[in-house]
């Protein structure tokens, strides 16, 4: 199965006029920023309430970023009114999404999208402290009206349990949600599809081992990379596994460098190397600088530390994301075992394995937010929190090199 580059990705989802919007955008807006630097584009994120630990996803035949759920700077579920927003690539700000007014939050979803919809996936009822899991939700976009507006209010998912800690993933126009916690019933090993018009079907396969927490990710040849997560005992798991969906299921492949759960792993664009970055190696400690970024080769099918340019630093709750020119950008996150927060940046050149540091940092240090490329190859860096109880209600953009 043929591996899409992130423009082209977004060129045949956003439609027959996309190709001429990458060629009008990608040149444009950019004239102000400073290559490799984060700039502020914004403010006032959920009206001065701020958001972290929430879902982000282009909108389906649109430009602009929705952002779910997540928490407030006191770690409360935001719900009502708070729970969705739209950054509006047009005017270069932050508008409610009142449709998506919900009585419950959930801290920690994960949000994809498929077609034309728009789900969101797990999550907790409460701050970053798991609580009771929450089903996953439809939202149910159906193709926007003239204006872009949703058309349609959106509506919940049955399943059984719940699915907080789950992965969402994407395998071409397939998406699957793999693992979490079941209400109820602790962990679960069990993948299933998602079906479109708000359904996840029966489970279609199950993972070697259960899990929450945990990462999936799509590699070239049309399999699913699992690693690490919180296992039966609480503790991170020094466990991945390959996936082949739907037919044949999953088998473990050997994870020696250290066990993970709270870590980001992100492919490169031909889909050949996945970088896992960060995460905790035990309960409360961080893997430890030069210890915390291993990539896993596909075509070698094993995992090798990155041992090339800049040290891999301690990072939790930090993004990573994977830029139009190839290379994946790691932000901000919390960075030490007593809790300091980071403003700092890394790239990473699938190609050469080699990790730098960027020429600029974000102007406010954060942990807990989102990083979307948007149509125009930037990245926009939204939320998260600063320190305890301390909301970031700003979004910087970050410009490749080579932009």
């Amino acid at each position: 199965m043929a591996a899409f580059s992130p423009s082209q990705f977004r060129a045949s989802f956003l439609g027959p006029l996309a190709g001429l919007m990458l060629l009008a955008l990608a040149g444009c807006n950019n004239s102000d920023l400073t290559p490799d630097t984060f700039d502020t584009v914004a403010t006032g994120l959920n009206g001065g309430v701020g958001r972290a630990f929430h879902g982000a996803v282009t909108l389906p035949g649109s430009a602009d970023v929705l952002l779910v759920g997540g928490q407030d700077g006191n770690g409360l579920p935001l719900m009502g009114t708070f729970f969705a927003e739209r950054y509006r690539w047009g005017g270069r700000l932050f508008t409610v999404e009142p449709d998506f007014d919900f009585s419950f939050g959930r801290v920690n979803p994960r949000a994809a999208s498929v077609g034309s919809d728009v789900v969101v996936a797990g999550g907790q009822v409460t701050g970053v402290i798991p609580g009771a899991a929450t089903a996953p939700e439809y939202l149910a976009p159906v193709t926007p009206a003239e204006d872009g507006e949703w058309v349609g209010p959106p509506a919940n998912i049955t399943l059984p349990g719940g699915a907080r800690g789950a992965a969402l993933v994407r395998d071409g126009i397939s998406l699957y949600l793999i693992g979490g916690v079941n209400q109820g019933t602790g962990l679960s090993n069990e993948i299933r599809a998602y079906e479109g018009g708000g359904v996840f079907g029966a489970a279609i396969a199950t993972l070697s081992t259960a899990r929450e927490g945990h990462t999936a990710t799509r590699l070239a040849d049309g399999t699913i990379l699992v690693v690490g997560g919180w296992g039966a005992a609480g503790i991170p798991m020094r466990s991945a596994e390959i996936c082949d969906l739907p037919a044949l299921g999953c088998a473990p492949v050997s994870m020696p460098l250290l066990p993970r759960a709270g870590h980001t792993a992100t492919a490169s664009a031909d889909g050949t190397k996945v970088l896992i970055l960060g995460g905790f190696k035990a309960v409360g400690v961080l893997a430890a600088s030069g210890e915390a970024a291993e990539v896993y080769d596909l075509g070698a099918g094993l995992f090798r530390p990155v041992t090339s340019g800049a040290v891999a630093f301690p990072r939790v709750y930090h993004s990573a994301t994977l830029l139009d020119n190839g290379d994946i950008l790691a932000v901000g996150g919390v960075v030490d075992n007593a809790g300091a927060v980071s403003g700092g940046a890394q790239v990473f050149t699938p190609g050469t394995e080699a990790l730098r540091d960027t020429s600029g940092s974000l102007a406010l240090a954060r942990f807990g937010h989102s990083a979307t490329v948007l149509i125009d190859g930037t990245v926009l860096v939204a939320g998260g929190l600063s320190g305890a109880l301390a909301p970031v209600i700003d979004a910087e953009r970050y410009v490749p090199l080579g932009l």
